[in-house]
């Protein structure tokens, strides 16, 4: 080998090993820029239907994460990582995508399904594409010609109880003080403070919000039927905040992340139990005093907190036979969601 082509040789490896670090630096950039986001289609492997996920940083503590049906996620920013990728994982169990910088640095990072049982990666769909930084986690924007849809903020929640019930404690007090709860009774209680169900066997609780229907519980206090209803549990993909699906006993299915307002004579009052409001102001039934002591010319509200970062409430709640619930105002999503934030970086 001439002197000239050992040179050449030289030079070429020494750009190859250059490239190498170069690639490995672009690796620790990954995501440090909002308004790159990262986006690959994907299909369902039920019904064959394809799915973009698009994947960008929020904040310093969180990556939006939105999907083409409408859905975004909220995910929180780890140092997990494997074979050397960003691992970001999905609300609800639903699998991880990892985010795979090329060590050549002049290519883009790829996304793909890590795992998943819903989604599959199509080949070749990773691309880059430029966005606007995210000001929202309820914009959905991910495809011009998709439309417009319902958006639901699911945010992957790594909470211990103690933080979840201070988020529900926080929410509580906010409630209190807000426009909702002025000259109001405010009490912090379960999914269903009316029912009396004392001595019957457990039994699931749920509510429908559109196509969504979300686990709320058991009600009644015999668990000698529980392992029947264990499999109808896991198939809930949400649930309310403090509920613990894996759980086994009827405290683990008891909820303390709902809300009932209502007004009363006695005026404006924040009651955290159901124990405190019955020791100092229900002395019949429910039934009896909402019929008879409750002002039913007034609002009579039902909020309740879910895992999914939405708060869902019903109207007219003990002052009719059923009732229908719906998303909350924008308001309380933003105070909700900001609660969890705070929680997730305390």
């Amino acid at each position: 080998m001439s002197k000239h082509q050992k040179l050449l040789a030289s030079l070429l490896l020494l750009a190859f090993f250059l490239g190498l670090l170069a690639g490995r630096y672009r690796q620790q950039l990954i995501l440090k820029d909002p308004a790159k986001a990262y986006q690959v289609t994907t299909e369902d492997k039920q019904t064959g239907e394809e799915v973009i996920f698009q994947v960008q940083r929020f904040d310093d503590q969180r990556i939006k994460i939105q999907l083409s049906t409408g859905e975004v996620f909220a995910s929180q920013i780890t140092d997990k990582r494997e074979n050397g990728a960003w691992v970001i994982e999905l609300p609800d169990n639903g699998g991880k995508l990892a985010l795979q910088q090329s060590l050549l640095p002049w290519k883009e990072a790829q996304l793909g399904i890590l795992t998943s049982e819903k989604y599959r990666t199509v080949d070749n769909t990773s691309k880059v594409v430029m966005v606007s930084e995210p000001n929202s986690l309820e914009t959905n924007d991910l495809t011009e010609n998709q439309p417009k849809s319902e958006t639901t903020v699911r945010t992957k929640l790594n909470l211990n109880a103690k933080a979840i019930d201070q988020v529900i404690e926080g929410f509580g007090k906010w409630l209190y003080d807000s426009s909702y709860g002025r000259d109001a009774v405010v009490v912090r209680g379960s999914f269903n403070d009316l029912s009396e169900s004392i001595g019957e066997p457990v039994s699931v609780q749920a509510f429908k919000v559109d196509n969504l229907t979300v686990f709320a519980g058991l009600s009644g206090d015999d668990m000698t039927g529980f392992d029947n209803l264990d499999h109808q549990i896991q198939s809930y993909s949400t649930s309310l905040l403090d509920l613990n699906l894996k759980g086994k006993t009827l405290a683990d299915f008891q909820t303390k992340a709902a809300f009932r307002v209502y007004y009363h004579p006695s005026g404006h009052h924040y009651y955290a139990s159901v124990k405190e409001e019955k020791e100092r102001l229900v002395r019949t039934s429910y039934a009896d005093f909402y019929q008879n002591q409750v002002d039913d010319q007034e609002d009579s509200l039902h909020f309740v907190l879910a895992n999914n970062g939405r708060v869902y409430y019903a109207k007219e709640y003990g002052l009719v036979g059923s009732v229908t619930y719906t998303e909350a105002p924008s308001e309380m999503q933003s105070v909700y969601n900001d609660l969890l934030g705070k929680a997730k970086t305390d």
